[in-house]
């Protein structure tokens, strides 16, 4: 088990917060001299080592909100791209990558596989 070491408090003069805020000097490379008060903790905070994010997956997920035959059925009928957003629940940035992934994420691109998909 860890000691429990005391906590020295210091108090910083008018001038040296001057420099520590005007950022010259840091809090490190000052002289402290005589702690004003030296308290005890009742406890020891343990470290908690934060769990590392999971990286975000590249490209669209496994299973697709629509097929590829059914967004451009969408789009024949007159949806927009904002419209089947809000209509399934996902972002822009989500369709725009199924787009991609379809080799339709240009507007061109999609113009000729809607006038094929009629």
């Amino acid at each position: 088990m860890t000691a429990i070491r005391p906590v020295y408090v210091y108090q910083l003069t008018p001038e040296q917060l001057a420099a520590v805020d005007a950022g010259g000097v840091s809090i490190a490379g000052l002289q402290f001299g005589e702690p004003i008060r030296i308290e005890q903790p009742d406890s020891i905070i343990k470290r908690i080592d934060i769990e590392i994010m999971p990286q975000k997956r590249k490209g669209p997920p496994k299973k697709a909100f629509v097929s590829y035959e059914q967004y451009l059925q969408l789009r024949n009928t007159g949806f927009t791209r904002l419209e089947i957003c809000a209509k399934y629940d996902i972002r822009i940035s989500l369709l725009k990558r199924y787009l991609t992934t379809w080799g339709i994420g240009s507007k061109t691109d999609e113009a000729a596989a809607m006038r094929q998909a009629k």
